[in-house]
């Protein structure tokens, strides 16, 4: 089977998503209370799962979140998106807890970013829970600088732009 990729680094792909990336991605993200922590702060059920995937992927390689794999072995290692945000368009990716520290999250981050700079022209907004200090620091070394703090629809979220 093809891959459709809509993004990639020198490791990683971020590829339009299939119906067989359910499972995968539940078990990997969703059902990890510690990989959720700072997003939906408790684990899904599969069903639960089910319903935020068909709601928020994309499925046609537009924008919403997207499967990461790596790129040598095609293994899913988390997720993350371009979306319509405010006058620009926010980036974010999750990786999976035994995928941490490897550098990935940066790796994403920083195409992401490229993409919406240079591909989109636009401006580019992240967020991120307060006190997410694993994704600030890759929000710093990215350049982004705070611009508020607020409570979004999935809770309180320090707001970094371009």
């Amino acid at each position: 089977m093809a891959i459709a990729k809509i993004l990639q680094s020198s490791r990683l792909i971020l590829t339009a998503a299939s119906k067989s990336d359910i499972l995968p991605l539940h078990q990997l993200i969703f059902s990890d209370k510690d990989v959720i922590k700072y997003t939906t702060k408790k684990p899904f059920t599969l069903e639960e799962s089910k319903e935020f995937i068909n709601k928020y992927f994309n499925f046609n390689s537009q924008f919403g979140f997207s499967p990461i794999l790596l790129k040598d072995s095609k293994k899913l290692i988390g997720y993350g998106g371009i979306m319509p945000f405010r006058d620009g368009y926010e980036f974010g990716y999750i990786i999976a807890k035994k995928y941490w520290k490897q550098g990935y999250g940066l790796e994403i981050a920083k195409v992401q970013l490229d993409f919406i700079q240079n591909r989109l022209k636009a401006k580019a907004y992240a967020t991120s829970h307060p006190k997410n200090l694993a994704s600030i620091k890759i929000l710093d070394k990215l350049g982004l600088k705070l611009i508020s703090v607020e409570k979004l629809n999935r809770g309180l979220r320090s707001i970094y732009a371009n």
